[in-house]
């Protein structure tokens, strides 16, 4: 070792180096955060359907070689959905890696029972999962989906009165 090498040792074992090349030693680098991507989207969207439709909201990440352990996926979701006569106004919204539901959210709130009445709701929901079901070496597709819900209208993405979403990959390595 150099004169710019410590070294950390338990037990007479020497568990952990560090010097200008970086750190190394017995369980260093799980954990490590191998790349990330991030995707800002503020197009709008609106749907009648309570069948998903993706939002716009894509992103594509190409995993390392080597020491790969999974990818968290942070969202944050501008959402909304407007009802009519009072009732509930809901929107459903889900994380799918390809064509695979990873995780499914909802949001909404119950107004009043007036005949006539309309409104208009306004969410950010965020959502995270950690996803252990990708390999090394492989390109893998993440997008938002949304829907309205029960008696909703109108469920809508990044409406004008919202400041826009983002998904956030973080490739983590073992």
């Amino acid at each position: 070792p150099s004169a710019d090498t410590i070294k950390f040792s338990t037990g007479g074992v020497e568990r952990m180096q560090i010097s200008n090349s970086g750190v190394t030693g017995t369980g260093i680098g799980a954990g490590k955060i191998l790349q990330i991507v991030q995707v800002e989207h503020t197009s709008s969207a609106q749907s009648t359907s309570g069948t998903y439709a993706d939002t716009g909201l894509t992103a594509n990440i190409t995993t390392s070689s080597s020491g790969h352990a999974g990818i968290l996926v942070i969202t944050n979701l501008a959402m909304g959905a407007t009802a009519n006569n009072g009732g509930d106004a809901y929107v459903k919204f889900n994380i799918v890696r390809g064509s695979t539901q990873l995780r499914e959210g909802m949001a909404g709130a119950w107004e009043d029972n007036l005949s006539g009445h309309t409104h208009n709701k306004y969410w950010q929901p965020a959502m995270n999962f950690y996803d252990t079901g990708t390999s090394a070496s492989t390109t893998y597709t993440y997008k938002c989906q949304y829907a309205k819900k029960s008696d909703a209208v109108t469920a809508f993405y990044n409406n004008t009165n919202q400041y826009g979403s983002s998904i956030v990959l973080l490739e983590v390595g073992s």
